[in-house]
């Protein structure tokens, strides 16, 4: 995806025209799936945004915005194609990168033994906890409880992905039966728009001294994801 929001709009057309040409997309398709598909790409956008704003040599600051952004990069053609599970699986992934980056951008060495030590890794829940208990995070959780919220929606999306219940379960056992539906992407956007919500927040908080420097237009792409009470909050620490 283009590196400048200004492009969005040119973006989502590139992006539709590339899945049309590729014959996965119909020529016409109603303006409410339309608009449905255009704010997915628009959130799906600003979270690949932060991959450009933190620019740092060492990769242990850095991989995790890369994930994030190759988990955007397939939310929109998933979504559109008629997928259904493998969109919450990346928006759940999303929501674990957007805390790995937050925890392992001040522990390199954690970082290293991760990649070393094939039998070790930190929990889920570890992460939450560090975040939980992150200076920056829990003077403010009060005001906004972002972190709570972004562990409430990693365990829901965990219980759809999972079929813990049976309005989760695929049902789908054939190919024929995968197919583009309008409804369905209205449900994977109103999961995306928590998502989006959360990792933004948490993101932006944790890199208010790069947020706070950015023009103001940058700054309303990634805050136009967010509740008033989130935009308040932020706008109080930066």
């Amino acid at each position: 995806m283009a590196r400048k929001h200004e492009q969005v709009e040119q973006d989502f057309q590139d992006a539709i025209n590339y899945l049309r040409g590729r014959g996965q997309l119909p020529a016409v398709f109603g303006n409410d799936w339309r608009a449905c598909l255009k704010h997915t790409h628009r959130l799906c956008y600003s979270l690949m945004w932060w991959r450009f704003q933190i620019r740092s040599s060492q990769p242990y600051q850095r991989v995790f915005l890369n994930e994030i952004a190759a988990d955007m990069v397939q939310i929109l053609p998933q979504s559109m194609l008629g997928f259904d599970k493998t969109v919450y699986s990346l928006l759940r992934s999303t929501i674990e990168n957007a805390i790995r980056h937050i925890y392992f951008f001040h522990h390199p060495i954690e970082y290293e033994r991760l990649l070393s030590d094939a039998d070790w890794y930190l929990p889920i829940r570890d992460h939450f906890a560090y975040l939980k208990d992150h200076p920056t995070f829990c003077s403010i959780e009060s005001m906004y409880d972002g972190v709570s919220r972004a562990k409430s929606l990693y365990a829901e999306l965990s219980r759809v992905q999972h079929g813990f219940s049976l309005s989760s379960l695929g049902l789908r056992p054939s190919l024929a039966e995968i197919r583009p539906s309008p409804g369905q992407s209205k449900e994977h956007l109103k999961y995306l728009m928590r998502t989006a919500e959360s990792c933004n927040y948490l993101l932006a908080v944790f890199h208010r001294d790069v947020f706070s420097k950015l023009p103001a237009g940058d700054q309303r792409l990634i805050t136009d994801t967010f509740s008033k009470t989130a935009r308040r909050v932020l706008k109080g620490i930066v």
